[in-house]
């Protein structure tokens, strides 16, 4: 069966196309926003949707295809089609399809290319002077190069160019890179192409078996490879007697297989095509800048006056100005001028806004310099000013690319200013903010990001996404490097997570999951919650919470408290993650000073945590948006408000004198060390993919959980609802990445969660938030020693309080010092509060060491023979 691949992936680019404002109308999809000039004037056939075509002829007028608006179905190969028993090669062939190729006009096999832990398949080719293959890798890892060669004894291509039919002395022979551009030039115009496999390659072999006086076309790619490449190609081919030699070039930006894929050569557009790329060979070759003047004029911008080009030229990678002069006769009006500007060239990049200052005028351009005397391209940021004044723009070219401004004359400057202009660069929203991007619905994470479908997306060189428009710029470090490990299987992770900390670590990382659709909860519920794990030194939690971070490609622990941070400070850390989670770490019981608790109560509905008046006279009013969510890492919870309490989710964390840590979790940790950072990403990867799905399903578990909970005695909607958060996430977690019923029924997650439910009921009732802090704090410190500049703070039985069933006779004055010692808020008012909540029995009672007797007889004693004045609280039981 003929293999038809834009059959395949028409409806779904139509739908992508369609959302990029294309409108239907009988055979044409109109009003498609060009990439290039960003207007709505772009168009393609519903017939062939791949190539869209801008109609602004004078102004851009470029076909560009469509990949830019949809490459994830031009990617996948492998996945999306398999070869099949009655179709071995059918991967490489819908993959050549889609590169525009005619795959019943040449000989190919589909290979196999296993390195390291990766697999693909390729495009193989046979070569008839060895018994090794080429291989172009289909849908390749990030960062590794696209093609290899079959070991084994032998050369591979040095010296030799590969063709598929033998040579015509007759005709021209074009001189391309690779397979596949050569393919495309036969297929496209019906001259016979050989690939050299690299810019940098000579065939000497394959030069000196041709007659010489073969006419050869050196038609190797625009760039700064490619034409180095094509002068070296020339004088071997000059050193071994050939005299009938030229060069050509594609457009700037692409290959031969590009022009094939847009249409260039179509019978309509190839001759003109094919003289375009001679010309630019001519541009190449000419030997001086006077020679490219005069090569030039031949086509572009000679002045009606004077018939000669003026303004900017580039040469041999410098920048020259073209003026006229006077001629001497009425013979010779005018005499060509020509100055070097500068050693380099300079095309803008792209143009960059902030999402935050869009109605700012100010915009930044990021300009690509190029050095005649170094390799390497450098991209420098500058600002209006620097490229209209003369002097700033020496300085700036200086200082930021160590290029110097030759001529900086007035009309100098305003032509490269215009140049640039012209360029028609692309206009880019910056996004300071790691996470959900609600403009572009995607998730970015520096130099990449995935889309509502799931589909990881890489920024261009540059660093930006030209299909989404934007660029992400973060001070956070993130690890981009998927390309060791492709899967992951999710379900042994969370096994590996389970087995070390229980299901307090399956609530953690399902917090992580159901962050990334906080904007979702606030839409639907108005409402999200925080999240708190707290434990003792050696239990576990950093750890837990930096694999998590690596998970979602951030290298960072969180934030640490510090009490000279302001508010607007953390505000505006908070405010860098949307739809991620950011961990508040060791604040040693309290929130920082700049920082009130009830803050949160707004935050939890999806409000700023810091706002300020603006500079203005108006009553305008900035608040900084808190779109993160937010986790408590610390020894102990710093909240004493009952509302708050009802917004947190607490876990606690055992260390090894509590028993949460045993040998069998060690045995398991040392499994999870195993996990590097990449591949610790590597799980991230995977979830991503399957977040449009976890979505569907979380969100339609979410009131069951919720309604669950409550008729499991959880009085507080509040309570329900931020556990079921929790709750529904993990369920739906637990069933996509195969866990079946009674693997989940055994692991008690939904007993634990209730349990974790009704006792945050009970501690965050409201009735009296002082008392219940007290009481909170007492039993922490009462178990567990907190060390605080090296002075450690505990509440020891027998020396600061006694117990006796439900009382407590506790030495009140020494208990608060401790407790403020520790870090512990101290209330102004905390002997009234106990009093109101009916908790004193009796306040100074003395107690002797020995045998003392007080109002009330007690059947302990203190361990010194000193009487001791005491309160009685009646002690709240669990």
């Amino acid at each position: 069966m003929k293999i038809n691949f834009i059959d395949a992936i028409k409806d779904e680019l139509i739908t992508c196309l369609e959302s990029k404002g294309g409108k239907l109308g009988g055979n044409y999809i109109n009003n498609i926003r060009c990439p290039s000039c960003n207007e709505p004037e772009a168009y393609t056939f519903v017939e062939d949707p791949t190539i869209i075509h801008c109609n602004r002829k004078k102004n851009c007028g470029l076909s560009i295809h469509a990949k830019q608006f949809a490459p994830h179905l031009f990617c996948n190969w492998s996945s999306r089609f398999p070869a099949t028993k009655e179709d071995s090669k059918r991967t490489a062939k819908f993959y050549l399809k889609s590169r525009g190729l005619d795959t019943s006009r040449f000989e190919f096999e589909q290979g196999q290319w296993k390195e390291d832990d990766w697999e693909r398949n390729t495009v193989a080719f046979k070569c008839d002077w060895t018994g090794r293959r080429w291989h172009r890798l289909i849908d390749p890892p990030t960062g590794v190069r696209k093609t290899r060669w079959d070991s084994g004894n032998g050369v591979a291509y040095r010296g030799y160019a590969w063709m598929n039919r033998q040579v015509d002395p007759e005709g021209e022979l074009w001189m391309v890179e690779g397979i596949i551009e050569a393919l495309s030039l036969q297929q496209g115009v019906g001259i016979q192409a050989a690939a050299t496999f690299s810019s940098s390659h000579v065939p000497s072999i394959f030069y000196e078996s041709l007659e010489r006086n073969q006419k050869i076309v050196i038609a190797l790619n625009s760039d700064s490879a490619g034409k180095d490449g094509t002068l070296k190609n020339i004088q071997k081919l000059k050193d071994l007697g050939f005299s009938n030699v030229t060069a050509a070039q594609p457009l700037v930006g692409m290959d031969w297989n590009d022009l094939l894929v847009v249409g260039a050569f179509k019978e309509e557009n190839q001759e003109q095509t094919i003289k375009d790329a001679l010309w630019h060979g001519r541009l190449l070759l000419a030997s001086n800048f006077a020679e490219y003047r005069r090569v030039y004029e031949e086509r572009h911008g000679a002045s009606e006056k004077s018939g000669l080009y003026e303004g900017l030229l580039e040469f041999r990678g410098a920048t020259w100005f073209c003026k006229t002069k006077k001629g001497p006769s009425e013979k010779i009006e005018y005499i060509p001028e020509q100055s070097k500007v500068m050693g380099a060239t300079i095309h803008c990049a792209f143009t960059q806004f902030h999402e935050e200052k869009e109605f700012n005028t100010n915009h930044n351009y990021f300009i690509e310099v190029n050095s005649e005397t170094k390799p390497e391209s450098r991209i420098i940021q500058m600002n209006a000013e620097e490229l209209v004044m003369p002097n700033k723009l020496k300085i700036a070219l200086k200082a930021k690319a160590d290029v110097l401004l030759m001529d900086q004359s007035v009309p100098v400057v305003n032509a490269l200013a215009q140049l640039l202009k012209k360029q028609n660069a692309p206009v880019i929203r910056l996004v300071d903010r790691l996470g959900y991007d609600p403009q572009s619905g995607c998730y970015l994470f520096g130099k990449m990001a995935y889309d509502q479908r799931g589909q990881r997306i890489s920024a261009n060189n540059h660093g930006f996404f030209p299909a989404l428009g934007l660029r992400c710029s973060s001070s956070a470090i993130i690890e981009y490097g998927l390309d060791k490990h492709d899967s992951v299987d999710l379900k042994s992770v969370i096994m590996l997570l389970h087995q070390i900390y229980g299901n307090r670590a399956l609530f953690a990382l399902s917090y992580f999951i159901a962050t990334l659709l906080k904007h979702e909860f606030l839409a639907q519920h108005r409402a999200f919650p925080f999240l708190s794990i707290t434990g003792t030194k050696g239990s576990g939690k950093t750890t837990l919470v930096d694999f998590l971070c690596n998970m979602f490609f951030q290298l960072w622990s969180g934030i640490t408290v510090k009490d000279a941070s302001t508010i607007k400070a953390l505000a505006r850390l908070f405010y860098h993650r949307n739809a991620l989670v950011t961990p508040f770490n060791e604040a040693n019981g309290s929130l920082p000073n700049n920082l009130p608790e009830n803050a949160l109560l707004d935050a939890y509905h999806g409000g700023s945590l810091y706002d300020r008046a603006a500079k203005s006279q108006d009553s305008e009013v900035i608040g900084q948006p808190f779109d993160a969510g937010l986790l408590f890492v610390q020894n102990r919870e710093p909240f004493t408000i009952a509302a708050v309490k009802e917004r947190v989710v607490t876990l606690r964390f055992l260390n090894t004198e509590e028993g949460g840590i045993n040998d069998d979790s060690r045995k398991a940790m040392r499994c999870l060390e195993q996990y590097n950072t990449i591949k610790r990403a590597t799980i991230g990867h995977e979830l991503m993919g399957k977040l449009p799905e976890l979505k569907r399903h979380i969100f339609a578990e979410l009131i069951g959980f919720q309604d669950g909970l409550t008729e499991s005695g959880v009085q507080s909607p509040r309570v329900a609802f931020t556990h079921a958060v929790i709750g529904s996430t993990l369920w739906v977690l637990l069933e996509m990445t195969g866990f079946k019923d009674v693997e989940i029924e055994k692991m008690k997650v939904i007993e634990e969660l209730r349990d974790l439910a009704l006792l945050k009921d009970r501690k965050s009732d409201g009735s009296n938030d002082a008392s219940a802090a007290f009481f909170e704090a007492f039993e922490q410190l009462s178990t567990n020693s907190v060390e605080v500049r090296g002075e450690c703070f505990e509440l020891k039985e027998h020396v600061h309080y006694l117990k006796d069933g439900d009382k407590l006779y506790v030495r009140f004055e020494e208990v608060k010092r401790i407790l403020k010692g520790a870090g512990y808020e101290i209330p102004v008012n905390l002997a009234r509060s106990l009093e109101v909540a009916d908790v004193i029995v009796d306040k100074g009672v003395k107690i002797h060491g020995v045998g003392g007797v007080g109002k009330e007889k007690h059947p302990n004693r203190w361990e010194d023979n000193k009487q001791r004045c005491c309160w009685i609280l009646r002690r709240p039981l669990d």
